[in-house]
């Protein structure tokens, strides 16, 4: 089947599905805020979705994520920090590949917007 110009997806805040994720007690700094549009795909299909992400500064912590993501920092800066205590930092123009089963912590150094592709399965 071909595809036209009206299948092109925009990506973007406030485009897609809005989802804001929650944590258990202890799993995320107090006042946490992370929102994400989900722009494509689809999680039911198991196959892939992404979109753009938002998070502002905090922590939330990452125990054997549960897929492999993609990510383009369009603006700010993240922080990942393995569970050895080594830690990376990706800022804008950076794209990281981020393996399903870390365990770590994810930071939000400053306010941070992030395009990304989850691969599943889920």
């Amino acid at each position: 089947m071909s595809k036209s110009v009206s299948d092109i997806t925009v990506i973007g805040i406030g485009a897609g599905s809005r989802h804001a994720p929650e944590y258990p007690e202890g799993g995320a700094s107090k006042g946490w805020t992370e929102i994400e549009y989900r722009n494509f795909g689809d999680e039911a299909e198991g196959r892939f979705y992404g979109g753009v992400w938002f998070g502002k500064p905090g922590w939330v912590a990452l125990d054997d994520f549960p897929f492999d993501e993609f990510c383009y920092v369009r603006k700010g800066v993240v922080r990942f920090t393995d569970s050895c205590g080594e830690s990376r930092d990706f800022a804008t123009d950076d794209a990281f590949f981020l393996p399903r089963g870390f365990t770590g912590r994810w930071e939000v150094i400053e306010a941070t917007e992030l395009a990304y592709v989850a691969l599943g399965p889920f």
